[in-house]
């Protein structure tokens, strides 16, 4: 019953694009792209594939939860960065943390938090300038002894980058798909 479902929404989405009513073509792609989901046949890949679409970016018709995915994983990335960094540190013998005005440590070392950011940002962002970060940060890393501090930064660094390389993707499949692009 869903293949016979894909095939009445595709038919009927050509449909709507030949007439160029997008709206419908996009609703009744995604209802194919549904349909194509919840068969028993179709391969898990796809089907993973076709739900992280849907969450990412409802199936090209969002252009704001790409970015919003970017921007949550350049923060919470970020925050794993500056707790790895702040690790790095405890296991050198400690780094120098500024001080309140009442002389109690502060919680929040700016230029910890900073590294972290511009760290964070150079995974996301793989084809900018910051290459001389990222070999930066790591090598502050092993500095500290690398081993499993180090593992695990390469490893968040490559998730990081693979997360925002598909989100950056799903963000231009939006574009192409809001402005029927090629």
């Amino acid at each position: 019953m869903l293949k016979q479902l894909e095939s009445g929404c595709r038919v009927i989405k050509v449909a709507m694009g030949k007439v160029r009513n997008e709206t419908m073509e996009h609703r009744f792609y995604r209802f194919q792209l549904l349909a194509r989901r919840n068969q028993k046949g179709t391969p898990w890949p796809e089907k993973v594939a076709s739900w992280i679409y849907s969450i990412a970016a409802d199936y090209g018709l969002s252009l704001a939860r790409p970015l919003a995915g970017v921007a949550a994983a350049f923060l919470l990335f970020a925050v794993a960065f500056q707790r790895l960094g702040a690790a790095a540190c405890a296991k050198r013998g400690g780094c120098p943390v500024p001080k309140l005005a009442d002389n109690a440590t502060a919680l929040v070392d700016p230029a910890a938090w900073t590294e972290a950011l511009t760290f964070s940002a150079s995974r996301l962002l793989i084809f900018g300038p910051f290459d001389l970060v990222s070999k930066t940060y790591i090598q502050s890393i092993k500095s500290s002894g690398g081993g499993w501090l180090e593992l695990a930064v390469r490893g968040l660094a490559t998730l990081e980058s693979l997360i925002g390389v598909v989100l950056l993707f799903a963000f231009g499949l939006a574009l192409r798909r809001r402005f029927q692009i090629g």
